[in-house]
Parts: C-alpha cells; sequence; structure tokens
C-alpha cells in the first residue's frame, strides 16, 4: 500500500508535540506562516516544508544538547 505523505502543518504538529521545542522557535515560525498566508501563499507550499525542515533541525539539535539550546 502506497503511503501518502502528511501535510506540512501536520509534520509541524507533529515535531512540536513531540518535542521540546524552544518558545523563540515557534514563534518565529508562526509570524513566517501568518506572513506566507497573508501574502496568498498555501499551507501545502514548499515554503511551509522549509519551516518543517527548520524545526525538524531544531528538534535534531535539541536532542544533541540534552534539551537546551
Amino acid at each position: 500500500m502506497m503511503q501518502t505523505k502528511m501535510p506540512p502543518a501536520d509534520r509541524l504538529s507533529e515535531l512540536v508535540s513531540d518535542n521540546n521545542i524552544p518558545v523563540t522557535a515557534l514563534f518565529d515560525v508562526k509570524s513566517r506562516i501568518n506572513d506566507w498566508l497573508a501574502a496568498g501563499g498555501n499551507l501545502n507550499d514548499e515554503y511551509m516544508w522549509m519551516q518543517v525542515r527548520y524545526i525538524e533541525n531544531i528538534a535534531k539539535r535539541m536532542g544533541e544538547l540534552g534539551g537546551s539550546l
């Protein structure tokens, strides 16, 4: 059975609930997404996946540092 790719907003939610992401990073991504959508962007655009990768990198780094950034 073919697995479908999760939408970027769902992946962000998953990352945030599964990791201890710093509040400053969350506010930054929220602001970026709001600006993107206000400018006519879509929740499934590549820009959204860039935000997912940013949070994934932070989550990875937090794990490497034992939860402190």
